[in-house]
């Protein structure tokens, strides 16, 4: 079902992962203007992971903060 590509996704360190993204983008994105379903597939795992990260690291995650409390500017 799963592919060496999609193994080594779910493996691959943080900084894999951008160095690849960096490298298809540069090969693939300013030939034809458009993401290659590669790179979708690396944002889409460094999305996943960041946004573990983030919920990882919150302090209180039943706060009762909502994201505009985070952008007002009072």
């Amino acid at each position: 079902m799963f592919g060496k590509f999609d193994k080594w996704l779910k493996t691959a360190s943080d900084e894999e992962l951008m160095a690849v993204y960096d490298k298809e983008r540069i090969e693939y994105f300013y030939i034809y203007g458009k993401r290659s379903k590669k790179m979708e597939k690396i944002n889409d795992e460094i999305t996943r992971r960041s946004v573990k990260k983030d919920i990882s690291s919150d302090d209180s995650p039943k706060s009762n903060r909502r994201w505009t409390d985070t952008n007002r500017w009072e």
